[in-house]
């Protein structure tokens, strides 16, 4: 089951999606604080948001939310997955750009500004995309994340791409179609490689989004599952013996390694902000 925003704006056309896994992820809910997708959204003055609280998957709660605010339309009705999700949610959008924010991530206050004119600046620019913070779990210490400029070659070798910090034209939809809805973990990623070769890209050397890093994500609960499935899509693309290798790391042991090194940074974070 999915929630899902379609914006009202003229400027823009969203799909937020609250998967029910993606939703559970904190509990109890005052972990969330501040940190969340609504709440991210009031800022963005071009898009009129003018909503604000935590949205979680607690009986009554997520749909208190969702009815309080009034800056988008919004549905809740089953699906095949998240890529399906947002995919029913940009083929409802009207907007002119395209993008899509999970429960875990958040806008910064200025994206939708900076991106507005960017685009206004460029028409040739097919997607914009920027630099992202990591937010270590419930600490407040964010890490910011250089993507650095595209080059065809750079894109097949490294997604470097945030997902949250990435906007396309609904040019690049009409011509090359949805997210592949078969996909669990890697659709934004196969998305990018798909358009890499034909669309005109856009560097903005400015934070966009936040990501929050915590070992319970859907994607790194499962990080070897989703390695793999990236190994397989991207032989499409003439990548997947590259991809092949790290997956078979991950499953060696990676993943016990990354829960270790979030679970240092997390506490790192709470070491450096409650001093």
């Amino acid at each position: 089951m999915a929630i899902v925003f379609v914006s009202k704006a003229d400027f823009t056309g969203l799909a937020f999606t609250q998967t029910s896994l993606a939703n559970r992820m904190y509990e109890p809910p005052p972990v969330r604080g501040k940190c969340d997708t609504v709440d991210a959204l009031v800022a963005q003055g071009r898009t009129g948001v003018m909503a604000g609280a935590g949205v979680y998957d607690w009986p009554g709660e997520t749909a208190d939310v969702l009815e309080a605010q009034d800056f988008a339309r919004w549905w809740s009705r089953p699906d095949a997955g998240q890529a399906d999700a947002v995919n029913q949610g940009w083929a409802e959008a009207r907007g002119e750009v395209l993008s899509f924010l999970c429960s875990d991530d958040l806008w910064e206050p200025d994206t939708v500004t900076w991106v507005g004119e960017a685009f206004a600046a460029h028409p040739e620019a097919d997607v914009v995309y920027g630099d992202y913070f990591f937010l270590e779990g419930d600490s407040g210490w964010k890490r910011r994340k250089e993507a650095g400029p595209h080059t065809v070659e750079r894109l097949r070798k490294h997604n470097f791409l945030s997902q949250p910090a990435t906007f396309i034209r609904r040019r690049v939809w009409e011509k090359h179609g949805p997210l592949d809805a078969s996909l669990r973990f890697c659709m934004d990623h196969e998305y990018w490689l798909r358009i890499n070769e034909t669309v005109s890209w856009l560097y903005l050397p400015l934070p966009l989004a936040t990501m929050r890093q915590h070992a319970d994500s859907k994607t790194h609960a499962q990080l070897a599952r989703a390695w793999w499935e990236t190994a397989r899509m991207a032989r499409r693309y003439g990548e997947g013996r590259r991809f092949w290798w790290a997956a078979l790391k991950m499953q060696l042991g990676g993943q016990l390694l990354y829960a270790a090194k979030r679970r240092y940074f997390r506490a790192k974070g709470m070491r450096m902000f409650c001093q």
